[in-house]
């Protein structure tokens, strides 16, 4: 089960979120676990980069519910996007 409260997201918002994207954020923590970063002791920052692209989870599941956006308050986006590339030429974001 989702533990929404770990991510900083709201029960609400949790059972609102596409589900694959849950699925994403449980995987980038366990990459994170077998890495072997212990993110409350290492002093620098620690990222996992996925990619995910447009899906119809949220038009026709979410956006198709008038009331709905308007009964949760909105979703909480506890990130940013930033796309760079590497040196050779690969997308890393």
């Amino acid at each position: 089960m989702f533990d929404a409260s770990f991510f900083g997201i709201s029960p609400r918002e949790a059972e609102l979120m596409d589900p694959q994207h849950r699925l994403l954020m449980e995987s980038a923590w366990e990459v994170l676990e077998h890495a072997g970063y212990d993110s409350e002791t290492y002093e620098g920052r620690i990222a996992v980069f996925t990619s995910a692209g447009m899906n119809t989870y949220l038009p026709f599941n979410i956006l198709s519910n008038p009331g709905l956006l308007e009964q949760v308050g909105g979703f909480n986006c506890p990130f940013i996007t930033i796309k760079t590339s590497s040196p050779a030429g690969l997308p890393t974001a």
